[in-house]
């Protein structure tokens, strides 16, 4: 199994503003008639962190926003409101934003999507969803967990060497988004082990 794109161009070396725009969360940015990626992104990483960051720990809330944006159009009803909800728009804006991503990611952050299926196991209604995904989104059958594992590497600079979750027969859809970078700080961070920060 081969990716569709390339990894990211890691490692780069960036400060500043995000997908171009600066995450001023304030009330006046929060109130603008239509908030930037940077700004539903942020606002999402918020509650995000609130209840899956509360100890030492490396999340992305990045991926968590874009894999599910790139699944709500598949949503439908209160789920569907719920999910909106959660992402700060519309279903199809999110996964236009999502697929503007992958499509052009900013050149501090390496991402990548991917769906993988054994179709015998699915519906029409997933291979109307599988249908619907840009070409930036990888497709395929369900990967061997070695395999999974080379994706995570190759789509993160090697930074992700295995893949996060475990793969068996009864796997019948992954979904996975990979996110990456590797900036430099004007003041750079004292190392320290992990149990030193628990």
């Amino acid at each position: 199994m081969r990716p569709r794109h390339p990894g990211p161009n890691l490692p780069v070396r960036c400060q500043g503003s995000w997908f171009g725009h600066d995450l001023d969360m304030t009330d006046t940015a929060v109130a603008s008639a239509v908030p930037t990626t940077g700004q539903l992104v942020a606002r999402y990483a918020t509650a995000f962190n609130s209840m899956f960051a509360t100890t030492h720990s490396v999340t992305s809330p990045l991926g968590a926003w874009m894999l599910l944006s790139i699944a709500a159009p598949a949503t439908t009803g209160e789920t569907r409101t719920r999910l909106e909800a959660i992402l700060g728009c519309t279903a199809q804006d999110a996964f236009r934003r999502a697929s503007a991503l992958l499509a052009e990611p900013h050149r501090a952050v390496g991402s990548a999507a991917a769906v993988w299926a054994r179709t015998h196991f699915l519906n029409d209604l997933f291979h109307a969803f599988s249908e619907s995904l840009p070409d930036t989104v990888e497709q395929g059958h369900v990967p061997r967990n070695e395999d999974a594992d080379r994706w995570a590497s190759t789509n993160t600079g090697g930074m992700i060497e295995s893949f996060p979750v475990p793969i068996d027969d009864a796997t019948a859809v992954v979904l996975a988004t990979a996110v990456a970078t590797d900036v430099s700080w004007i003041a750079p961070f004292q190392t320290a082990s992990a149990a030193d920060l628990a």
